[in-house]
């Protein structure tokens, strides 16, 4: 088996040092051999020892020189072992890396492939949601408006047959009948009113007919038309004395009689029995408003929160136990905003609530 390079020079070594060894041996024999008798030693002889020891010293030197080069290419030949190596690791590593990378840009894909694919199913469902909701809003809408126009009229006529009998000469039915007829009437219409403009308010077919009106007017038709709710309470409805012209502006009387009936409604349904509900009017160069305050329980945050919400019910409850639907504050709300004003309520629990309908004077 053939010796790895590392160990050359030590063999090399070992060879010349006995060969070294070997021709000493040889010499110091022949010199020391005995010389027959009478034969003396001659100068060639001695030159020609002299000769060879040169020799061998030049060849011993030669010998230690090619010793050091071998040693010299040996270490190179571990340097470049040693760097083959490394760029063998370094080309591993970076194969490595490379399939890594690839893998998971693979799985980046399919991720986002099945994201995508995910997200394009929930953007048809929601589309679907979306319309099925948008036709059952259009059914819903149409049914509203068709079941309320088919109530009203009858309704209408109850009302106006209760006020000829109410007015008719020797009439002998009761009056308190008449009167809760008439109640009963006046309430399931209002109703009927409010399902009309929620279902117009909700499809945006609410239109406003502006045209110059007296808010101090329209208030006192209201009250005029709830007081016998408050009397039925023993409640007091008071309307402040207004400075002659300040009601007037430019609006849609009709929706502002919702407004104001709305607002007083609340507050009768709210107070308890005997209170007191006071109506009051304020005016600026550009703004016209109604306040309405009643004594009933106050509102507490969250009340506030969802007061202007459709069909929301609040903490409060009616003092006589009176029915809501939760449709009345919320129509005077989008009414009063579709005339370019604000409704603001200013209330906290014990102390009642004040409702005030701010307007612009042109609309």
């Amino acid at each position: 088996m053939p010796l790895h390079l590392t160990t050359w020079p030590g063999a090399v070594r070992a060879f010349f040092a006995a060969t070294v060894v070997c021709l000493v041996v040889l010499v110091s024999a022949s010199a020391q051999s005995p010389q027959p008798p009478g034969t003396p030693a001659t100068a060639p002889d001695q030159a020609e020892l002299e000769r060879r020891a040169q020799e061998l010293i030049a060849l011993r030197h030669e010998h230690a020189r090619q010793g050091a080069e071998l040693r010299a290419k040996d270490a190179e030949l571990q340097i470049a072992e040693t760097a083959l190596e490394r760029a063998e690791a370094i080309r591993f590593a970076l194969g490595l890396s490379l399939i890594s990378l690839a893998v998971a840009l693979g799985a980046i894909i399919v991720l986002q492939r099945y994201r995508l694919r995910a997200e394009r199913l929930i953007l048809d469902e929601t589309r679907l949601a979306r319309d099925a909701a948008e036709e059952a809003d259009r059914i819903k809408t149409r049914f509203l408006g068709v079941a309320s126009h088919d109530i009203r009229a009858p309704l209408g006529n109850i009302v106006n047959l209760t006020e000829d009998l109410r007015a008719s000469p020797g009439n002998t039915a009761s009056d308190e009948r008449i009167d809760l007829i008439s109640s009963e009437a006046q309430r399931v219409l209002c109703l009927v009113e409010d399902l009309l403009t929620t279902a117009a308010l909700e499809s945006g077919k609410l239109e406003l007919r502006p045209a110059p009106t007296d808010l101090v007017e329209i208030t006192s038709a209201v009250v005029d038309s709830l007081r016998w709710q408050a009397s039925a309470k023993r409640q007091h409805l008071v309307c402040t004395p207004a400075v002659p012209a300040i009601g007037r502006l430019t609006a849609d009387a009709a929706r502002l009689y919702q407004v104001v009936a709305n607002l007083v409604s609340n507050a009768i349904k709210f107070s308890p029995t005997g209170a007191m509900i006071t109506l009051s009017f304020a005016r600026t160069a550009t703004h016209l408003s109604v306040s309405v305050r009643d004594e009933g329980p106050g509102l507490s945050t969250d009340d506030i929160a969802k007061l202007f919400r459709p069909f929301d019910r609040l903490g409060s409850v009616a003092t006589a136990g009176e029915s809501s639907h939760g449709l009345g504050l919320s129509i005077a709300h989008e009414i009063v905003r579709l005339h370019g004003g604000t409704l603001k309520v200013d209330s906290r629990p014990g102390f009642g609530a004040t409702f005030t309908a701010e307007l612009p004077v042109s609309s």
